[in-house]
């Protein structure tokens, strides 16, 4: 199997994982939220090119403002014993290597402006789960964290190089990469 056929299984079994988290959340959380009065409506982004531009979920809050998340699920690192505690940390990805060429991930990426909350979620599936190929009846549970897009940008931006200047944290975050590699 060549690369490309690894990166088109990974990239599927990926859409496998996130299709399931977002069922869970549909049922578990989104659902709840519309019961409860927290929000009025959710629509789940089904088409690939929204999905893409970084919407997941656009929740309707009761002023009928509009909020896109993007839901970022740890699947790899999913537990399996409910008595252990989630991990105290998450990754945002800067950029990737994808045939020899680095480019830029998601938290930055202006490919995905769509997006104003990252919806962060943290597994508990069923022992035995392949956690490569996530099902939705492999979730036990979600521990989940709603964060503003542009706050955790500044956030990391400013750890990095001490402002938000975009331009000048991709310069520093691909010069500490290079620096790693």
């Amino acid at each position: 199997m060549d690369y490309s056929e690894r990166t088109k299984y990974n990239f599927e079994d990926d859409l496998l994982g996130e299709q399931a988290v977002n069922k869970f959340l549909v049922d578990f959380l989104y659902e709840r939220f519309k019961e409860k009065g927290y929000i009025i409506d959710f629509e789940v982004s089904r088409e690939l090119n929204k999905q893409h531009a970084g919407s997941d979920t656009i929740l309707t809050l009761k002023s009928g403002k509009k909020i896109v998340v993007d839901e970022k699920a740890a699947i790899h690192y999913a537990k399996t014993n409910s008595k252990e505690k989630a991990m105290p940390t998450f990754a945002f990805e800067v950029s990737y290597m994808y045939n020899g060429q680095l480019k830029e991930g998601w938290l930055t990426n202006q490919k995905y402006n769509a997006t104003q909350r990252y919806l962060l979620c943290w597994l508990w599936v069923q022992d035995g789960t392949n956690k490569s190929r996530l099902k939705y009846h492999d979730i036990v549970q979600i521990e989940a964290m709603f964060f503003e897009k542009t706050d955790i940008q500044e956030y990391i931006m400013n750890i990095v190089t001490a402002d938000t200047d975009i331009v000048k944290f991709h310069t520093v975050a691909s010069d500490k990469r290079v620096s790693l590699e």
